[in-house]
């Protein structure tokens, strides 16, 4: 727990910096990180022969070890965080609402409605107002060029200039 806690301390500290550049990160990371995560797989490949091999815990150290690599990531790209807390609280309205959605209508609907609370949490995410974003999408998504619809999403979007007086600034 304490190799744990020493990650998560360091990215505490890079946010108590306000370091936000994602290479600024990474190179924090490589040389904080890394070293504890070393020590922390010293640790486990250590404790796993010494435990009774169908227990949880030898179990839930061989499940880290086999994805060892995947772990190591966040350590490569400093756009990433180091565990899935922020997809978690994405998608915590959506199972909190679930029952709510269980009669879209049609599958159709449920895949509409998908898409729309894709792109309804891609806005916040991105620091985009969703309704703003909408409206401004809805009205030039027709005359927009299909191969640059890219540009639309959330974010890659601008509003048009002589929309941005009521489109422009989120709320």
């Amino acid at each position: 727990m304490k190799l744990i806690t020493a990650i998560y301390q360091v990215e505490s500290r890079l946010r108590r910096q306000g370091i936000n550049d994602p290479e600024l990160i990474r190179q924090e990371r490589q040389r904080r990180t890394v070293p504890i995560l070393k020590r922390l797989r010293r640790l486990l490949d250590r404790i796993l022969p010494s435990l009774p091999p169908r227990g949880e815990f030898a179990g839930a150290i061989r499940y880290t070890l086999n994805h060892w690599q995947a772990l190591l990531r966040f350590t490569e790209d400093g756009r990433l965080e180091p565990d899935n807390n922020r997809g978690e609280r994405a998608l915590r309205g959506v199972c909190v609402s679930r029952k709510n959605w269980n009669f879209t209508g049609s599958e159709n609907g449920g895949h509409a409605l998908a898409i729309l609370l894709t792109l309804l949490e891609t806005c916040k995410q991105n620091g985009v107002n969703p309704r703003h974003y909408l409206i401004d999408v809805l009205e030039r998504i027709q005359d927009h060029p299909a191969n640059r619809l890219q540009e639309l999403l959330p974010y890659h979007w601008a509003p048009l200039a002589q929309s941005c007086g009521e489109h422009a600034s989120p709320d």
